[in-house]
């Protein structure tokens, strides 16, 4: 299942004790626009809701979701879920306003164990 996560406080990432390796993958949202990121994060909110935990991405699904998306986000948003084709059990995508960065991470990942990547 592909989930939306939404921190309601921003940390930096020196509070987390994690690394970027424990991420699946992470897609460079650095220099998109605010809005553009509002805009996609909704759009994707709508996508993700369709998903069950046993459902994989599609080729035809990830291809809905790019084109549906802001044109300044389509690239990240591409390279994401190029990853996720085929991960059978799907993954969540978790949005860090402040460091500009979002992460698919593995659903197993437990709430309160989510590991946050440091931002290089």
């Amino acid at each position: 299942m592909l989930a939306l996560a939404m921190p309601t406080v921003c940390l930096s990432s020196d509070a987390w004790p994690f690394t970027q390796g424990d991420f699946t993958h992470v897609m460079d949202l650095e220099g998109i626009p605010k809005e553009d990121l509002n805009q996609a994060i909704d759009i994707l909110s709508r996508y993700m809701n369709n998903f069950s935990p046993y459902s994989m991405v599609s080729l035809e699904q990830a291809n809905e979701m790019i084109g549906a998306v802001p044109d300044r986000v389509k690239l990240a948003l591409q390279e994401a879920l190029a990853s996720l084709l085929g991960m059978g059990a799907g993954a969540n995508i978790l949005n860090i306003p402040n460091l500009k960065a979002a992460w698919i991470i593995p659903l197993q990942a437990k709430v309160g164990k989510i590991p946050m990547p440091e931002v290089q």
